[in-house]
Parts: structure tokens; sequence; C-alpha cells
């Protein structure tokens, strides 16, 4: 993860400076804070703050509050997965296959039947598979 402000960002600030003062969402306010958070230490505060930039000012409602919540819980199917950082540091300089590229690899953890995306989970043959897999890429 990449050193960035240590200022958390809370539900109170996503709700009105992100989402213009009303909610809306379908997801919980603690997940959507967690989400923002977890963007924020991989890529620093500034560039989620920069994401949501348009025509010079920052814009508010749903799209740029569900495209951090997005990227924030797929960050999650990155756990174990060997040299991500590659695809971290693609998705920070916003190239176009970056998204693709972890929304693919979420789809296929989403896939276990568990729901677990721990290596401890999986068993050793499944582990050495999906690392040579992924290492390939």
């Amino acid at each position: 993860m990449q050193a960035g402000s240590t200022t958390a960002f809370t539900w109170q600030e996503i709700e009105q400076d992100w989402l213009g003062g009303s909610s809306g969402l379908a997801a919980a306010a603690d997940d959507v804070v967690v989400a923002f958070n977890t963007v924020a230490a991989y890529f620093g505060r500034d560039w989620v703050e920069a994401s949501r930039a348009r025509s010079g000012g920052p814009t508010r409602g749903m799209w740029p509050t569900l495209h951090i919540v997005a990227l924030g819980r797929r960050f999650a199917a990155l756990d174990g997965i060997p040299n991500s950082q590659v695809l971290l540091d693609k998705l920070r300089r916003h190239q176009p296959d970056a998204i693709a590229e972890l929304t693919s690899i979420y789809l296929i953890r989403a896939g276990n039947p568990e729901g677990s995306w721990r290596q401890s989970q999986r068993s050793a043959s499944e582990r050495a598979i999906e690392s040579q897999t992924f290492a390939s890429w």
C-alpha cells in the first residue's frame, strides 16, 4: 500500500460531500466507509478526491460514490495475489484495462462457494494453480 493522508473518511463526510446530503445507497454506511478508506489506504486520500473531479470541480452523486465503493470492494480480491502491485499501479494511473483486470479477478475469486478469499482456506493445489494463473498475467 502507498502511504497517503491519514485522515479517514467518515459517513457524514461521504453523505454530505459525495452524495450531496441524500443517501439512497443500498450499501450500508459502514460498508461505504470501509470501501472509501480501503481505496485511500492504497492510493491516498488525494487520489480518492481527485477521482471525482470533472470540469475543474468535484462532482457529487451516486456515480462518483459508487465508483469508489466498487473499487474498494474489488480490492479485497487482491488479497494473496502475487504481483498485485503491478495491477494497483495501473489502477492508480487510470489505465483503461486495469478495471477490467481487477473485475475479472474479483469475479473469479467471488465464485468460491465458501466465500472466503483467504489463502489458508483453500487446498495447497488450489492455491498453486491460482498463483500460477495470476502470476502469468
